[in-house]
């Protein structure tokens, strides 16, 4: 990837941002529940979700996998 390629925490804030959504409402939406210092580790690229977590993180959200992982176009569904 080129080095001016957005990593998956900005991708991530870009998703949340887009849809108007505090960090903590996000942490309360995703199920299983995770604290909102969770949702501001991955979005400072310090950890990163498990499979399970970044599934829920693109329904919650209306985004696909594929962009918050950078491999498309960043593109909020409907």
């Amino acid at each position: 990837a080129a080095s001016t390629a957005e990593t998956f925490g900005r991708l991530l804030a870009r998703a949340r941002g887009g849809r108007g959504m505090h960090a903590r409402i996000l942490a309360e939406t995703v199920r299983p529940r995770v604290a909102a210092t969770t949702i501001s580790q991955w979005e400072n690229d310090h950890r990163v979700p498990d499979v399970d977590q970044l599934r829920e993180l693109c329904r919650v959200l209306h985004v696909s996998a594929d962009v918050l992982l950078g491999l498309a176009p960043f593109q909020l569904g409907p």
